[in-house]
């Protein structure tokens, strides 16, 4: 059998990203269907004979076994003691100040009442924790799990860092409940992540990175050097997404495998032995990669380069097939919930689009120009580079479409312009950190000089992109995901039946349907406002969206805000353009910065007095906050919000009025125009004198237990009401005074 880690390696992982998006009832069904389909095979010879069908169906027996049993007997009961106050003894795995992500520092047990060796995650900075990589914590703390109780989904990012449960300390006072002690000695670790550190503060200390107007200059800069994501404004976040590129604004296996080929070709340059180039080199790829915090991208890499620098000290030629499944292997058997790491699906799709997709797709195109020679030959390598941008962004429109529910139609013409630009960002930003740390300051600067001109020249480029009208569809996922199988489907057909002529043709009229069909939604899509009214038992968390931005409301109780950073998480949005608690005497307000852990937000809209006004104003928001006690504050062009009397909140959508009912207010206080809306969302229950709102539909946000109770305060008849007390109720408007439900 050829390539035998490839076909490996390739089963187990579409095997385990399938699990995750699937429920563990039906990833143990396709255990059960693979091993039945394993032992017919076994017993036909037709069957048995075929090497690669059966590695293949094997590694998606182990990869369905091993992911059903971690989430059946791993993961799901560590979730029962969600609520529940332990004793533990912790071993942090980072600086206090170094969170990974929005989630905190991970942190290890050792001794407790959990399991030893449990990794969790602690918002150890937000308590006043003041700790370093290998310190032991002891004390007790609140466990709080990571999903909601009754969720039968597998996919979670936090778990691709092997993070099983969140936990806070269970007093008030963090430093008096949490002991913390320096151990005796530190593993080699720690060193590595002082390491990282100190390359950090060399990026963002640097005199020629700081200054007006650099801010998003020298984020970019740490971002595609190490990985650090801080620093890089949710607007920033949001262009690159919209422009199918950000996958730069991370430690990508591009940038390991770039900058262990640079230092490869420099080694050689000055004439090392082959044997030591590539020892030295590969001591640098393991080196990288734990600086980057060991992103599951960096490690494929990292392996695929380890592999390659192997063969060359052995003097054979590896197989990037091979080794592209070997890399995928190592990454997702420690950890199978690997796969729900973003990065690295869209870095395998990546690389997977180079090697199989490129090289037909250069035969067909740039090869021949070469063939024809005189002026059609200048143009074969400018065409090569066009062809690689396709090849490695095709495999990753599936991805994109999945996690962010969106295409960028400009993605391939982005990755021409702007891939160049962050290889080197990335090469001068390592090479800069290096200087730094090493103390050459004058290199160090001219260095730093040459990546902050890239810098700024990437993200002009990005603007001028993003400028552009129809730059990504947020269009239908079933659409997609139904219209990209069955294009790739059709290409087969056409192979099979008329050779590569058929595959050719096949593939271009299912290019031209795929686009028709984005193009036409878009165009039918545009304008449209979608309000989702999410499952918050008796609180009411709405998100508000409309051609690709996002805004969140929040009223009632914690329950919105959890409800709303659960939903949040699981779609993967790294930014929204607003926040708005209309009462900051809400309970919603108190838990707010639940939301601000997963995702970015750049401006909040509130009132200024309320009882948790100091927890709204230390949240981190971009662009700080609009007070609607100053009136209607206006968003997206033609929307506002405005609070009226008793609590209850109007938000505007052109001509579109919708209303939000405080849970206990009275429609009687609001003005005869007031009480004219075309929908309202009733939090908890009805507000008192219901009778006197005029209005087309209704959504009633109400925990399952207290619906038939919260029903009977409606009007019946009157307009239809729809309820959150099982699944989220979206309602959908083009600002003309229209709603229409859609139901999840």
């Amino acid at each position: 059998m050829e390539r035998p880690l490839a076909v490996l390696g390739f089963s187990f992982f579409l095997a385990l990203t399938l699990g995750t998006l699937l429920t563990l009832n039906l990833t143990l069904a396709l255990a059960a269907l693979c091993l039945l389909a394993l032992l017919v095979g076994l017993c036909l010879r037709p069957l048995r004979n075929n090497g690669r069908l059966m590695a293949a169906l094997l590694a998606a027996l182990a990869a369905f076994s091993i992911l059903g049993a971690k989430e059946a007997l791993v993961f799901r009961p560590l979730q029962q003691w969600d609520g529940k106050t332990v004793h533990l003894k912790l071993e942090a795995l980072n600086y206090s100040t170094d969170p990974d992500d929005r989630i905190g520092i991970g942190v290890r047990v050792l001794e407790g009442d959990l399991p030893a060796g449990t990794k969790l995650a602690l918002n150890a900075g937000a308590w006043g924790i003041d700790c370093e990589p290998y310190d032991l914590l002891e004390g007790e703390f609140v466990v709080s799990a990571l999903q909601e109780a009754g969720s039968e989904r597998i996919y979670d990012y936090a778990k691709s860092l092997g993070i099983l449960l969140n936990i806070a300390p269970a007093g008030y006072d963090a430093e008096e409940s949490v002991a913390v002690t320096a151990p005796e000695t530190r593993p080699l670790m720690a060193r590595v992540l002082a390491l990282r550190r100190a390359a950090r503060m060399a990026v963002t200390s640097q005199p020629v990175l700081n200054g007006p107007g650099l801010e998003e200059v020298r984020g970019v800069t740490a971002g595609l050097a190490f990985g650090f994501k801080d620093g890089i404004s949710a607007a920033t976040n949001r262009m690159f997404r919209s422009l199918g590129v950000s996958h730069l604004l991370a430690v990508s296996g591009l940038h390991t495998a770039l900058l262990a080929q640079a230092l490869l070709a420099l080694l050689r340059f000055f004439r090392l032995p082959r044997k030591a180039s590539s020892l030295l080199t590969a001591g640098f790829v393991l080196l990288f990669v734990a600086l980057t915090g060991f992103t599951p991208s960096a490690v494929r890499a990292g392996v695929m380069s380890m592999v390659m620098l192997v063969g060359l000290l052995f003097g054979r030629e590896p197989d990037s097939l091979n080794s592209l499944g070997l890399a995928l292997l190592v990454i997702t058997l420690p950890n199978p919930y690997a796969v729900c790491d973003v990065g690295l699906l869209l870095s395998a799709a990546a690389t997977f689009g180079i090697l199989v997709l490129h090289p037909p797709m250069k035969r067909a195109t740039a090869d021949r120009l070469k063939e024809k020679g005189g002026a059609p030959a200048l143009l074969a390598r400018p065409v090569n580079a066009v062809m690689v941008t396709l090849a490695a962004t095709l495999p990753t429109l599936p991805v994109t479409l999945a996690v962010f529910g969106t295409i960028s139609l400009v993605s391939p013409l982005a990755n021409l312009l702007m891939v160049p630009l962050s290889s080197v960002i990335t090469v001068t930003g390592c090479l800069g950190a290096f200087l730094g740390v090493a103390g050459v300051p004058v290199l160090t600067g001219w260095v730093f000089w040459v990546g902050k001109t890239a810098a700024r020249l990437l993200l002009w480029v990005g603007e001028a992109l993003y400028a552009l009208p129809a730059v990504s569809s947020d269009a239908d996922r079933l659409f997609l995901l139904v219209g990209i199988p069955a294009g790739l489907g059709l290409v087969l057909l056409g192979h099979r039946l008329l050779g590569r002529r058929g595959a050719r043709t096949a593939a271009l009229w299912s290019v031209i349907a795929l686009c028709g069909g984005i193009l036409a939604n878009g165009v039918f899509m545009r304008g449209v406002t979608t309000l989702t009214v999410l499952p918050a038992r008796g609180a009411t968390a709405a998100l508000v969206e409309r051609d690709g931005r996002a805004g969140l409301i929040l009223m009632g109780g914690e329950d919105a805000a959890e409800a709303a950073s659960y939903v949040l998480r699981g779609r993967s949005l790294s930014s929204v353009d607003f926040l708005l608690i209309a009462d900051p005497d809400d309970g919603s307000a108190f838990s707010s910065p639940l939301v601000t852990e997963v995702v970015g937000v750049e401006c909040l809209i509130t009132a200024k007095e309320g009882a948790y006004r100091l927890t709204l104003e230390a949240l981190p928001v971009q662009d700080g906050a609009f007070y609607l006690d100053e009136g209607a504050v206006a968003f997206w062009g033609d929307c506002s919000a405005e609070r009226l009397e008793d609590g209850f909140l109007r938000l505007t959508v052109g001509s579109t009025r919708l209303l939000f009912c405080p849970e206990g207010g009275n429609a009687a206080a609001l003005t005869a125009d007031q009480r004219r809306t075309n929908l309202a969302v009733f939090t908890g229950s009805a507000p008192r004198n219901v009778s006197a709102l005029t209005l087309q539909a209704g959504v009633l946000s109400v925990d399952e237990e207290m619906l038939p109770y919260a029903e009977k305060g409606v009007p019946r008849g009157i307009y239809p009401v729809e309820n959150t007390a099982r699944e989220a109720v979206a309602v959908r408007t083009r600002g003309m005074g229209d709603v229409a439900f859609s139901r999840f």
